[in-house]
Order: C-alpha cells, then structure tokens, then sequence
C-alpha cells in the first residue's frame, strides 16, 4: 500500500510540472526593480503609453521629472494629430502638398482633387490665376450688322468693350 502512495505522489508531481501555466506577458525588459515603461502597443496591454508599471507585485515610485515622456509628433502648420491613424491630418480648408509635407489652403472657388500633378482645381466657370480662382468673362457678343455689343447701353460702353476683344 505504501508503494500505491508514494507511486501516486510521485505521478502527481510529475504531472503538476508538465501542466501549461496561462501567462500574459509583454514586450520589454524589466529593470533591477521589476518595473519598465511601457513603449510598444501599450493600449492593447492596458498600459499608457510611457507609463512604468512594475510586474512582480512592486508598485512603482511616483514619477520623476527625469522621467520617460514619449517623443512628441510635429504637425506641419493648418493640421492636427490623429491619434487613431497615428499620422498628421489638414485641417479644413486645407489639403496636403503633392510632397507630402505641408498643408496647401484650397483658394475660393476650387476643390481638392486627387492627381499627381495638381492638389486643388478651380470650380467649373473659373480659372486658375497664380494661387486663386477667378470667375471666367463670357465672350462678349457684338452685332456686326449694327456694330452694337449685347448688354452695352451706351456707344462709350460699346468701344470699351470692343477694345477689350
């Protein structure tokens, strides 16, 4: 009977060392305390990002002014951070450079347009004139048999306007 126990016992204890253990561990490595900042998805370990936070049972000092803060994303000017994209975002009004590294105002009277060449346009019934849109002119109608010109009521009108064509 002595021998079914010890048998038992030794089994037991075999068995217990081979069991699979559930562990949730992290990338980083601990410093001499157990404790590290937290730098690579944080958020899917619960963790802020550049927070330290111990394993073990430690429970970490208050922070220091000498502690880790993460590096800080510059955005170009008239754009903001998007934290969700993790990328610079123009605000509105504005569109990104054919470079990529700055934010163009779209003038009145044009829209965005996705091209390798252009990052707005003018709207139909304008022009592109330096960096803004200017209404088009209808071409002015002149009657040839009479010599008048359509929406002119005066003969000073008529010969501005034929000196405009």
């Amino acid at each position: 009977m002595l021998k079914t126990i010890q048998a038992f016992i030794f089994i037991t204890a075999f068995l217990t060392l081979f069991q699979p253990i559930d562990s949730y561990a992290h990338p980083g490595r601990t410093a001499s305390d157990g404790c590290h900042y937290c730098r690579t998805n944080c958020a899917k370990w619960g963790e802020v990002e550049g927070a330290r936070h111990c394993h073990g049972g430690y429970t970490a000092p208050a922070p220091t002014n000498n502690s880790y803060s993460p590096p800080k994303t510059t955005c170009p000017a008239n754009s903001t951070y998007n934290s969700v994209s993790n990328d610079c975002t123009c605000k509105s009004g504005y569109v990104t450079s054919l470079s990529k590294t700055t934010c163009v105002k779209i003038p009145f009277n044009a829209h965005a347009v996705n091209s390798n060449t252009d990052v707005w346009e003018c709207d139909a019934g304008y022009t592109e004139v330096g960096n803004i849109c200017e209404k088009i002119k209808p071409p002015e109608i002149i009657d040839e048999s009479t010599g008048s010109v359509e929406g002119a009521e005066t003969d000073t009108e008529v010969e501005d306007l034929k000196v405009i064509c």
